[in-house]
């Protein structure tokens, strides 16, 4: 079987520009106005939904960005 499950996130990201949000979080959305969910629904995926990591986080040069997020997001129950 294959899922489909949206994950938008810019956790770990520099900011592009300081006080920017990197853009990241748009790529589940992108890839499915691209018709990418279309065509792996034609193959038997099915769409198990969104899972919201979280607003981003700036934290000063910290390499990665939001570690503390990053790991709290990571380590939540799976299907």
């Amino acid at each position: 079987m294959i899922a489909i499950i949206s994950a938008p996130s810019n956790l770990g990201l520099r900011p592009p520009q300081p006080g920017a949000v990197p853009g990241t979080a748009k790529a589940p959305e992108a890839l499915r106005e691209a018709g990418l969910h279309e065509a792996l629904h034609g193959l038997g995926a099915v769409d198990w939904g969104v899972v919201l990591l979280g607003r981003y986080v700036d934290d000063g040069g910290q390499r990665p960005q939001a570690p503390c997020a990053i790991r709290a997001r990571s380590s939540k129950p799976r299907r």
